[in-house]
């Protein structure tokens, strides 16, 4: 109808329809996108375990109806004037409160659906991803004290410690102490002021002012960023867009633009 009506001077439009704005937003609200994240992945947890309880116990009842609740919390907030930052301050400190009560009562029913799995002879680390994970954990220095004798713990001060974890995907593995192996990360200063990190399959440097000088793949035997290049580079720019603050970054951003290049000093902190 339009074709008839105006012909050849019908506007024509190639593209997607939709509104020009609003594009690649950031936030003004990191608090609020970190709450919601936290919430995702515990909440993928706390059915993670509570599936496990039930099936394992017949006797222990999957916690649909709170999981139900939380869920529905989270998605509230989920709302695009909640997440993305752009409601007024007071929406963002009642945020703040509602992930802290969704955050205490997801770690609760965590809690009481691993003590439903049944008693371990020690501690134990979960594991929720699909994959073995090895890595150093922080935990309570009481904790620390039932470890078996000769166990190797860290302490870390202000009544934490730190020990090796070691746990199957999907799984539980059992806090035995176990020694860290030796070199399996080492870290110098070189005369350059550059730090050199080396874990057996990947050299880093990284100079003076903080930046990446240089990352060597061992295994390829090749360098992985261009010659020349530095990684790692913090940039700042001007945040002023034409309208609508807390969702708009204006593609004249990157006309000006400060790089944090000169680093008052870079230490290493083991």
């Amino acid at each position: 109808a339009a074709e008839e009506e105006y012909g050849e001077r019908a506007p024509v439009w190639s593209g997607e329809l939709y509104l020009e704005l609003h594009r690649a937003t950031y936030t003004t609200q990191a608090k609020t996108k970190q709450g919601n994240r936290r919430s995702e992945h515990l909440l993928r947890e706390a059915e993670l375990w509570a599936t496990a309880a039930a099936l394992r116990s017949p006797a222990r009842r999957y916690p649909y109806e709170r999981l139900d609740r939380v869920w529905k919390t989270v998605l509230l907030h989920q709302f695009h004037d909640i997440l993305p930052g752009s409601s007024i301050a007071w929406v963002h400190r009642e945020a703040r409160d509602t992930y802290e009560e969704v955050r205490a009562e997801l770690a609760d029913l965590v809690a009481e659906a691993v003590t439903s799995l049944g008693a371990a002879e020690g501690l134990v680390a979960l594991n929720s991803s699909p994959y073995e994970r090895v890595q150093v954990i922080e935990l309570d220095a009481e904790a620390a004290g039932v470890l078996p004798s000769g166990a190797h713990v860290q302490e870390l001060g202000e009544g934490r410690a730190a020990v090796l974890a070691r746990s199957p995907g999907l799984g539980a593995g059992l806090l035995d102490g176990a020694a860290v192996p030796e070199h399996a990360v080492t870290a110098e200063t070189s005369d350059a002021d550059a730090i050199v990190l080396d874990n057996g399959l990947l050299r880093i440097v990284v100079d003076g002012d903080g930046l990446v000088s240089s990352v060597h793949d061992l295994v390829a035997g090749r360098e992985v960023l261009v010659p020349g290049a530095r990684a790692n580079l913090l940039q700042l720019h001007p945040d002023h867009p034409n309208h609508w603050d807390a969702w708009d970054i204006d593609r004249h951003y990157q006309n000006t633009r400060t790089d944090l290049t000169d680093a008052d000093s870079v230490t290493l902190v083991e």
